[in-house]
């Protein structure tokens, strides 16, 4: 088998998914990512319990009560915007802190992988693809955790903790919203990623192919320009 074909080759049977491997990679940070994490959720709960809480305090002044009767859910909204803001503060700050430093150790993991295959591995790949396959796959890395799990996450905390408050006030309310949740949460990234499947493919080979003629063409554009061909280009 050659270099390229150990490259390109398909995941064998027994040997864990890419993001599996990935995942493992990534444990050490855990801590960072729980901490994310819980800001994030926290944020999200403080936001739903707002809207909620706004809402009741609202419908409740228009009714002109005593001050008294409405001071617990006006210091409750303040509580809660203030909250808000600072859980959403700690949640860009924690998650971009923590991935930043994750992805810092995995890119060290890939070159370190890659040193092996040089250079007898880099002609098998034109070097604008290499390029665009290194650069893509440790982004996406990055955009796994902070734009999939981190508020993967904190959606399940929200929609857990917001189905159980709405079962203890009327449970057939609580059991409708769980149900039309677990609908939203499977249902709708099912079909994006049957869609994704289909697209993915020929949109990553076109971006690599724009990619590695971009790139020929800037390191050849002086010779271009000596034999007055840049016209043709």
């Amino acid at each position: 088998m050659t270099v390229h074909d150990r490259l390109v080759a398909p995941v064998r049977p027994g040997r864990p998914r890419p993001t599996v491997r990935l995942l493992r990679h990534l444990l050490p940070y855990w801590r960072r990512l729980l901490l994310a994490v819980l800001a994030s959720a926290g944020s999200e709960l403080a936001a739903t319990a707002l809207m909620a809480t706004a809402a009741w305090l609202i419908t409740r002044a228009a009714q002109q009560p005593p001050l008294t009767a409405v001071s617990v859910a006006i210091v409750a909204v303040r509580a809660l915007a203030l909250g808000r803001g600072a859980l959403r503060y700690g949640d860009r700050l924690l998650g971009h802190d923590g991935v930043l430093r994750a992805v810092a150790g995995f890119r060290t993991r890939v070159y370190e992988a890659l040193m092996p295959l040089a250079p007898a591995g880099i002609p098998a790949f034109r070097s604008g693809d290499l390029l665009t396959r290194l650069v893509d796959d440790v982004d996406a890395a990055q955009d796994l955790l902070l734009r999939v799990l981190i508020p993967a996450s904190a959606a399940c905390a929200v929609a857990v903790g917001a189905t159980g408050a709405t079962a203890a006030l009327l449970p057939e309310a609580g059991g409708l919203l769980g149900l039309l949740l677990v609908v939203a949460g499977l249902l709708v990234p099912a079909l994006v990623l049957s869609v994704s499947r289909r697209t993915g493919l020929a949109e990553k080979e076109a971006r690599a192919a724009f990619t590695s003629l971009a790139l020929d063409l800037t390191r050849g554009a002086a010779d271009l320009a000596a034999y007055g061909a840049r016209g043709r280009t």
